[in-house]
């Protein structure tokens, strides 16, 4: 049991590895939290391109 545990975590690790690898390359955003490079990025409706210091992701746009 522990086995099939730890095989299941290292896909999963695998995995969210390389979303994230293609996530750096994207430039268009099409759902929430993914990294965009401006505003000019084409985030949902209702979503803007916002910087959270480091990086720009699409984030929920309440208003002015």
């Amino acid at each position: 049991m522990s086995t099939f545990i730890v095989v299941f975590l290292l896909l999963t690790a695998i995995l969210c590895h390389a979303e994230h690898a293609i996530d750096e390359t994207a430039r268009g955003c099409n759902r929430l939290n993914k990294k965009c490079n401006s505003d000019a990025d084409c985030c949902r409706y209702g979503e803007r391109c916002i910087s959270t210091g480091v990086n720009y992701y699409c984030r929920p746009d309440f208003g002015p």
